[in-house]
């Protein structure tokens, strides 16, 4: 129950910081010389019954490298498309054999669920796992 009710304050925070970013303007930076940056995020479509993901590679100099977007089956909450979206992305990107990467998604739970250091409790304990060890293939990250 208490592993329950932390789940559930961690996603209301998230809620919150999310209606307060979406009246934020991002701008794009791009990253030093010699490092590419993938930029990833999805997208819950409640209305279609669909979820899709959107993924760029971009150079220090801002030039396209990759790009791709897909639609995902139906997901259960934010969290999940987001992890799909960066775990789509570092699949594209692995073979090319980039020496450093960095990535970048929005999604504070996201973040936090993979910089953690501690087993993955939640339902997206998979992608989390999956995401780590892709990330293993990459020199920097």
């Amino acid at each position: 129950m208490e592993h329950a009710l932390l789940l559930y304050k961690e996603y209301d925070e998230s809620q919150k910081s999310f209606v307060q970013a979406q009246d934020m303007i991002y701008k794009w930076h791009p990253p030093s010389t010699a490092i590419l940056k993938l930029n990833t995020d999805g997208a819950v479509f409640a209305n279609l019954d669909s979820s899709g993901f959107g993924v760029i590679l971009r150079d220090y100099q801002g030039k396209v490298l990759l790009s791709a977007s897909g639609r995902e089956s139906v997901v259960q909450d934010p969290i999940e498309i987001e992890l799909l979206a960066i775990l789509r992305g570092l699949q594209l990107c692995i073979p090319m054999g980039i020496p450093e990467l960095i990535v970048e998604f929005d999604y504070l739970l996201s973040i936090q669920a993979i910089q953690s250091m501690e087993d993955p409790m939640s339902m997206q304990g998979n992608l989390i796992y999956a995401i780590k060890d892709l990330m293993n293939y990459l020199p920097k990250v």
